[in-house]
């Protein structure tokens, strides 16, 4: 072990928080690749530094803690985490949690994450594209709470005040999973709350080359920090989705509910039940604001929106609520190979409905589809500073590429097949 590392372990004990004064952090030499993130541990008491290629460590000093091999529960991870892993000290000196590759952790409970900071979890796994290789494993199989109290998800940060409910949190290559397989005939319904990650008033997240999949819910849930309707709510911000996969699951893959500032780059969606990239505002104060993007991604395997009658979009911008889209919403350089299921009739970007207001700057350019339909690809109502949409290719059999459904501003059309 090297000597400038601490690695603390144990059981489960007090709850009370350990404070940070005894920790000895080690340096990670920056890389090239100005992504950051988490480095590789064993989880066994041997941790090591060891800079990711994607360059998840560069940049970023860690105190590693090891989950001891008694702890196999995610409500025992949750317990042992609270413990015994005290906050980071900065927003670039982390405690590291190392899972240890190869391990499993399952239960009907999930891990807490409120009012923590400052914290990197590390799966131990290898990096390969859009996901990892050997890491660690997070199952739930629990139920959801039927008032969307407590979400059945396996990670979970909300504070049920104005507060922000936890800061500066990432993880690096492990799964996040459930045992969901019915995604291709039937829709969530009523557990629609068992979530990878419910993170609701958080400020600063990173997913890194993680999979999420059969989840009756959503991959990634993004929202506020309250339970029940409150202006004042702490909306999650400065989110960032890269080199990861979400599969197989009951909604959406990632739900933006009430956030600022998310980017989703270099990800894979299969088979999602609904829509892959969902914004869905769901009451008049909720809204999304800053910069928002979907980028460099595929969306895959047969269809989305599986069933008959879902009539979901892959990327569906808006709920009929009058709640807002504001800053700027940029879809590019994407690749879809999967279809619409048969028989649904959406267009493929849903883009607006008449009690919503937008005011961002609408972009989609340079995605790329290999299966051809009838137009409109994209479907705009309501977008006040219009919508650019060029350079895409492979989507249209028929008809027009966009359909404007009234109440854009100008919209900039070439280069669309």
């Amino acid at each position: 072990m090297p000597s400038s590392l601490t690695v603390r372990m144990g059981g489960h004990g007090s709850l009370a928080r350990p404070t940070a004064a005894a920790a000895t952090a080690s340096a990670i030499l920056a890389g090239p690749n100005p992504k950051p993130s988490a480095g590789v541990g064993t989880g066994t008491g041997t941790a090591y530094i060891g800079g990711s290629s994607s360059g998840f460590d560069a940049g970023y000093t860690y105190t590693d803690y090891s989950v001891p091999g008694g702890t196999t529960t995610l409500a025992g991870l949750s317990s042992w985490v609270a413990a015994n892993v005290p906050d980071g000290a900065s927003s670039t000196a982390h405690s590291r949690v190392l899972l240890g590759a190869g391990r499993t952790y399952s239960g009907t409970g999930f891990v807490d994450l409120t009012g923590r900071s400052h914290i990197t979890f590390e799966g131990g796994g290898t990096e390969v594209a859009k996901g990892h290789t050997g890491g660690a494993r997070l199952t739930t199989t629990g139920s959801p709470d039927p008032l969307n109290l407590v979400k059945a998800s396996v990670w979970r940060a909300k504070s049920g005040t104005n507060s922000v409910s936890a800061t500066d949190i990432r993880f690096h290559c492990m799964t996040v999973d459930g045992s969901y397989t019915n995604y291709r005939t039937t829709s969530a319904g009523a557990n629609e709350n068992e979530h990878g990650f419910s993170m609701e008033g958080v400020n600063g997240l990173q997913v890194s080359h993680v999979i999420i999949e059969k989840l009756q819910g959503d991959g990634l849930y993004l929202s506020d920090s309250t339970v029940g309707a409150s202006s004042s709510a702490y909306y999650t911000r400065s989110v960032t989705i890269q080199d990861s996969t979400i599969r197989y699951v009951g909604r959406m893959g990632v739900a933006l509910i009430n956030t600022q500032d998310v980017t989703i780059d270099t990800c894979t969606f299969t088979d999602i039940c609904y829509c892959p990239f969902d914004i869905e505002p769901n009451k008049t104060w909720q809204a999304i604001r800053g910069t928002t993007r979907f980028v460099n991604s595929l969306i895959d395997g047969d269809y989305w929106s599986w069933g008959s009658g879902f009539q979901d979009a892959a990327w569906s911008l808006g709920a009929p609520l009058a709640s807002s889209i504001s800053g700027s919403l940029t879809i590019s350089g994407n690749t879809v190979t999967a279809a619409m299921y048969p028989g649904d009739v959406q267009d493929v970007v849903r883009g607006g409905y008449g009690e919503m207001v937008y005011t961002a700057t609408f972009t989609f350019t340079n995605n790329v589809s290999t299966n051809r339909r009838a137009g409109p690809i994209v479907g705009l109502s309501g977008w006040s500073a219009g919508a650019t949409v060029t350079g895409n290719t492979g989507w249209l059999s028929s008809g027009s590429f966009v359909g404007n459904y009234g109440g854009n501003g100008t919209i900039t059309q070439s280069g669309n097949t």
